[in-house]
């Protein structure tokens, strides 16, 4: 793995501070922690349950302002980044405080549980969205099972290779411009946060031969 733990701790705040000045960021009080369960979108179990389990440890790295999840992990030789969107129809807390007539900067959370159950009893999303991205050296098998690759949706075979190792910033990238455009185009008119993001390509190192081989370059894959 060439991403290293000064670069992901380095990446790690500037998606913070990023999603900080874009207003897309409610809680990152949890950015540091290590992920206590490991999630699996499999078909066994139901997207919303294990949405409601993941708020309900903290088990997240950064909470979007529509109730959105990214978590952004890494050990040894392992990268996993995972974009869970909101199964729930619901107003975001921001929202909800509003309509009782309170502000954030006045209650903070303190009414986090009792929105919490609000949340868990309305309407679901029928086909939420699902996105990961996982690196694993011990799992690499030649034109069958990429070294780095993404998930998209809710089928767990589905996998798109990629030459490169994806850095958390890339993740972020990804993240915005396919699922928040409306921010991703008030970015493209900010130079200072644009030009994080015109870099990223460059960041992402290319797997070596060993983990991306001259079989593997004959399938379709992503850069």
């Amino acid at each position: 793995m060439q991403i290293n733990e000064r670069i992901f701790k380095s990446d790690i705040e500037k998606i913070k501070n990023i999603l900080n000045k874009i207003d897309l960021l409610r809680n990152s009080d949890f950015y540091k922690k290590r992920i206590s369960n490991s999630y699996r979108v499999d078909g066994t179990k139901e997207f919303n349950k294990i949405f409601q389990s993941i708020l309900e440890n903290n088990d997240f790295h950064f909470l979007l302002k529509d109730q959105s999840i990214i978590q952004i992990e890494k050990s040894d030789n392992t990268l996993r980044y995972t974009f869970w969107g909101s199964p729930f129809m619901f107003l975001s807390y921001e929202d909800y405080l509003f309509d009782k007539g309170l502000s954030f900067s006045d209650v903070g959370y303190s009414y986090q549980e009792e929105y919490n159950q609000k949340l868990y009893e309305s309407d679901l999303i029928k086909f939420p969205v699902y996105i990961s991205y996982d690196y694993s050296e011990d799992t690499y098998k030649e034109f069958c099972h990429g070294t780095s690759h993404i998930h998209i949706g809710l089928y767990s075979d589905m996998r798109i290779s990629s030459c490169m190792e994806l850095t958390p910033l890339s993740f972020l990238m990804i993240i915005l411009k396919n699922f928040y455009y409306n921010v991703w185009k008030e970015i493209v008119e900010k130079p200072k946060i644009s030009r994080e993001f015109e870099s990223v390509k460059a960041n992402c190192p290319d797997l070596p031969n060993s983990l991306f081989s001259a079989r593997d370059k004959k399938e379709l894959y992503i850069i």
